[in-house]
């Protein structure tokens, strides 16, 4: 069975937030602090913003979709540099923002909401690889491509989540260059498996 990946929807995008839409991501983060985002139900999100069925229906298309629109800008810094050996100077203010909001990211970092997360993130990678390597898409570049990026997004969501939930504490800087360069290399090693 194949994996559907998030998409957002254009009117997502930072550029377009309308006070709907933030109304909209505000109750989301509200309700995973308080309910779990496995317990959310879309009915939940409309009565917390005030806002009408069809209003969420023009800005997103699913519960997973609005999740992923909280954290666009967040995962595309994660996606940014992890593609160059240069640091990558939006990192450390993102993990510091992360860590003063433990308590959001915990629950985002874990359950459903990770799983959804982490399917976003390998569709940002394989949109930047894409983008990057201008690849020509055949059944093996495919493979290879969900392979490399799972792997990145796995392995930057693992390291994200175990310094958040305490279970492999260290400091920030630590984290910022275990993230660079892990990532790093596994965007070298993509580009030597698709012979690039």
């Amino acid at each position: 069975m194949e994996k559907q990946l998030i998409q957002i929807p254009v009117s997502a995008n930072a550029a377009n937030k309308t006070p709907s839409l933030l109304a909209l991501q505000k109750a989301m983060l509200t309700l995973i602090v308080s309910k779990g985002y496995g317990a959310i139900r879309i009915h939940h999100i409309l009565t917390l913003a005030g806002i009408a069925r069809s209003t969420f229906y023009e800005h997103v298309q699913s519960k997973d979709a609005l999740l992923a629109s909280c954290l666009t800008s967040p995962l595309r810094v994660l996606v940014k540099h992890s593609h160059s050996a240069q640091r990558n100077s939006e990192l450390r203010p993102l993990l510091l923002h992360f860590w003063e909001n433990k308590h959001l990211m915990r629950e985002m970092l874990t359950g459903i909401a990770r799983r959804k997360l982490t399917q976003y993130l390998v569709f940002l990678h394989q949109e930047k690889l894409r983008k990057e390597l201008t690849l020509v898409s055949d059944q093996r570049v495919e493979a290879t491509l969900m392979m490399i990026t799972q792997a990145i997004a796995e392995q930057q969501m693992c390291l994200l989540a175990d310094w958040l939930l305490g279970r492999h504490p260290c400091e920030l800087e630590t984290l910022a260059v275990a993230l660079e360069s892990f990532s790093y290399q596994n965007y070298l090693a993509a580009k030597q498996v698709l012979g690039i």
